[in-house]
């Protein structure tokens, strides 16, 4: 199988990983194309999950799932790829999951990622519970929530932004192959050339 032989993506033992997914096109006719000729095949997506290096921005771990999968349930799977053991783990809302934070606490690692506006202190997790009565100490709007994201460090999510803008610059927005097995190559192959490049520019 193409998938069995891909190269590593990076030698880093991050003390902070960030995670987040963006949406690939695979397949579908050019917005222009559409906006004058109307529909034609459908477009189809695909959903590249990644965690980074906070210090290096390099692409510590990958994945490439369907449209579907939720990122809490591909996160597991792209931090097995990390080196090492985080002390800090950063994630949007999406990440916001029981099964996601045990992950990270059982790992010695401590999880950034905040709850809903309308989260409920259960008890049960000391480091959302906090979060919650940090964000309501501070009004409960999204001011508040920005005040808690400098204060414990949640900000920094910003970096992986950062990585999937140069991803698209570099390579597009569209994947070129239109199976399961070369879109996963394709993506991992993209992804240590990202981090080739990032390196150099040390």
């Amino acid at each position: 199988q193409l998938s069995t032989k891909l190269p590593k993506l990076s030698s880093c033992r991050p003390k902070t990983v960030i995670v987040d997914a963006t949406g690939i096109k695979v397949q579908g006719e050019g917005e222009w194309k559409v906006k004058v000729h109307g529909k034609g095949r459908p477009r189809k997506w695909i959903k590249l999950h990644v965690a980074i290096d906070e210090r290096t921005q390099e692409i510590v771990g990958e994945m490439s799932t369907e449209a579907t999968v939720d990122d809490g349930k591909a996160f597991p799977k792209v931090m097995q790829q990390v080196k090492g053991r985080p002390k800090n783990v950063i994630g949007d809302g999406a990440y916001d999951d029981r099964d996601v934070r045990d992950w990270i606490r059982k790992k010695g690692g401590k999880s950034l990622i905040p709850p809903p506006s309308n989260g409920v202190c259960h008890g049960t997790d000391l480091e959302r519970d906090d979060a919650i009565k940090v964000i309501r100490a501070f009004g409960g709007d999204k001011t508040a929530k920005s005040i808690w994201g400098k204060l414990s460090g949640y900000s920094r999510r910003a970096l992986v932004e950062t990585t999937f803008s140069r991803y698209k610059k570099m390579f597009g927005e569209r994947a070129f192959s239109r199976t399961q097995e070369r879109i996963v190559v394709e993506n991992r192959l993209k992804c240590v050339l990202l981090n080739k490049m990032m390196r150099a520019a040390i």
